[in-house]
């Protein structure tokens, strides 16, 4: 059964790689599991910018906040995952308000070319199979945009996959009473169609836009 994380977002910046490593080692012996980083060396301030979004399980937000503080070269700030979220939720809404119709196809393509993109880069790394596809699905989880599960994948005499979606930024935002999932729906298109070197059919069946508990998308070759 799926259970919603207890997730926060920490900002920051560190002095040296060394530092942001130090800072990320001591989050996991404090049992902080890291869900996601995002990190730049901007060479003007000489600095590491960072963004880690964490699992905190019984950790407070004071409790993360102070074991950034006890770190030498180690600046951090706390924000919550909503509103990490928020932009990109923003961007999506306002894409679909202005342009309707196209502004549904153009999240559509949006994910497609990640997917195509983020696939390609997996296959030279030598994943293949349901082994690609869980990769790729991992990739689109540490970015926030959702939590994808397996539910069914088949790839042998016929193909066919089912994956459903938990929290996904594109369909919890309001209740629209249509499937709205349309960026991963062209990820997840790009993907398969790399994996199975066939054109994929991909339905979204459940929408948590439509009142559904998840979103459940269906796909062919």
């Amino acid at each position: 059964m799926y259970e919603k994380s207890k997730r926060v977002t920490l900002i920051g910046t560190a002095d040296t790689l060394d530092a942001l490593i130090n800072f990320m080692r001591r989050l996991d012996e404090n049992n902080v599991h890291i869900y996601f980083v995002g990190s730049r060396f901007y060479r003007s301030a000489k600095q590491y910018t960072f963004m880690l979004i964490l699992d905190v399980g019984a950790q407070s937000p004071k409790q993360l906040t102070m074991i950034g503080e006890k770190e030498e070269g180690i600046k951090v700030d706390l924000v919550s995952e909503k509103a990490v979220k928020t932009s990109y939720i923003y961007s999506l809404k306002e894409l679909q308000s202005k342009y309707g119709v196209a502004g549904k196809v153009i999240s559509f393509h949006i994910g497609f070319n990640a997917g195509d993109f983020i696939s390609r880069v997996l296959s030279k790394e030598g994943f293949t199979g349901r082994d690609l596809l869980e990769a790729a699905l991992k990739i689109f989880e540490a970015n926030g945009l959702g939590k994808p599960e397996i539910i069914l994948f088949k790839s042998l005499l016929t193909k066919s996959c089912r994956i459903r979606i938990y929290e996904s930024i594109e369909c919890t935002r309001e209740k629209t009473g249509e499937c709205e999932g349309n960026m991963f729906r062209g990820y997840l298109t790009a993907v398969l169609r790399r994996l199975w070197n066939s054109e994929v059919t991909v339905i979204e069946e459940k929408c948590s836009s439509k009142g559904d508990e998840f979103c459940e998308f269906y796909a062919t070759a």
